[in-house]
């Protein structure tokens, strides 16, 4: 687990991340450096998590789109003539099938 950091992290944390940055997760635990590593690795670990449940989502949103868009208008329902999609999409379909 990241939030259980190995010796000498901290240090390297402050190195990489700018004073800004690391700064709110110090000023929690009055300044300890380790502690405040420590919120910041579990500030990642969380903010892994939820992308990774917000990625199934929006592909699952997105094959559900297409089977109703396939369903009411077909196949390829992408090049439908009646416009489905704005300009900007139907060239990036067009350059993907090409």
């Amino acid at each position: 687990m990241l939030s259980q950091l190995p010796e000498g992290v901290p240090a390297k944390l402050r190195g990489i991340l700018a004073v800004k940055r690391f700064r709110p997760y110090a000023a929690v635990f009055g300044g300890d450096q380790e502690q405040a590593a420590r919120l910041y690795a579990l500030n990642v670990e969380l903010s892994g998590a939820l992308l990774e449940l917000l990625h199934f989502a929006e592909v699952g949103l997105r094959e559900r789109m297409h089977t109703e868009l396939t369903q009411a208008y077909g196949r390829y329902w992408f090049f439908d003539e009646r416009r489905l999609l704005d300009d900007r999409s139907t060239h990036s379909v067009t350059k993907a099938t090409k």
